[in-house]
């Protein structure tokens, strides 16, 4: 179950429209999520100075999972989402500024103390919480949507070392999946009939090695063609090919290293 409280924003002045429900939320059932989206609220945009962050981390830091979708700084054009939440003991936060730099942040000491930042063009859309790399530790995966059910994904790391989330560029991939089974990271795309694909890569460290990938198209003739890829002396290499009617390549292509088109999460840890 996930309640939504709109906040909107006018002077920076608050109406909110159910006083009793908010209380309600914030008093008696902590464990639910408050979703807030504000318009015409003034904050200093995050890329210029990660530090003015915090204060609205501060806030807007009620205990629970927080999200706020559509926050507009100085400049019209920036917006900004921020995520709050707990994962693997902690009370973390990231600020997601459209075109600009993402901020990473975790509570320590009674403060919130920056952990990460890097540029990124993305605007996320929503949050998962899942183990990525198979080290037991929930990571925190961001999806952006681009078209026909595809996600463009960005990756935070969690570090058991330093007990922090780190962005790591090489887990930026289309619809990521972590298989338990073969401890490897899937990442599949399903477009038109030219931009079809299914990855596998190796988990090395903290970073990712491309292992294999298929791809498949079908021309307006019905004549299909699949185009096996594989990691040859540390680069991508075409090794085989395969040329059939478009509907026995879309078979072959669905039960190639899984079953299935796209991989999707369990939504159920997702803000």
């Amino acid at each position: 179950m996930r309640i939504f409280i709109v906040f909107k924003y006018q002077n920076t002045t608050p109406v909110i429209r159910n006083t009793s429900l908010l209380l309600l939320i914030l008093f008696i059932l902590p464990k639910y999520s408050v979703t807030a989206q504000t318009k015409n609220h003034k904050q200093t945009i995050g890329g210029k100075n990660s530090v003015f962050w915090v204060d609205s981390i501060l806030k807007y830091d009620r205990g629970i999972d927080v999200k706020m979708d559509g926050w507009v700084g100085n400049d019209s054009s920036d917006e900004a989402a921020m995520f709050i939440t707990n994962a693997n003991g902690l009370r973390v936060a990231v600020i997601g500024v459209e075109n600009e730099i993402w901020y990473s942040y975790k509570k320590e000491n009674g403060g919130w103390v920056i952990t990460d930042s890097f540029q990124n063009g993305m605007y996320p859309f929503d949050m998962c919480l899942a183990d990525l790399n198979g080290d037991g530790f929930k990571d925190m995966r961001f999806r952006c949507p681009v078209m026909r059910g595809n996600y463009v994904c960005t990756v935070l790391l969690y570090q058991p070392q330093t007990k922090t989330f780190r962005h790591d560029s090489s887990y930026d991939l289309m619809n990521i999946e972590y298989d338990p089974t073969t401890h490897m990271v899937r990442s599949s795309a399903l477009g038109g009939l030219f931009d079809n694909r299914k990855e596998l890569y190796k988990i090395s460290g903290d970073s990712l090695i491309f292992y294999k990938r298929v791809e498949m198209s079908i021309d307006n003739h019905n004549k299909g063609k699949l185009l096996f890829y594989g990691n040859v002396n540390g680069k991508e290499a075409l090794v085989k090919t395969i040329k059939k009617d478009g509907t026995s390549i879309e078979k072959q292509f669905y039960r190639t290293y899984w079953s299935g088109y796209l991989d999707y999460f369990d939504q159920a840890e997702c803000q």
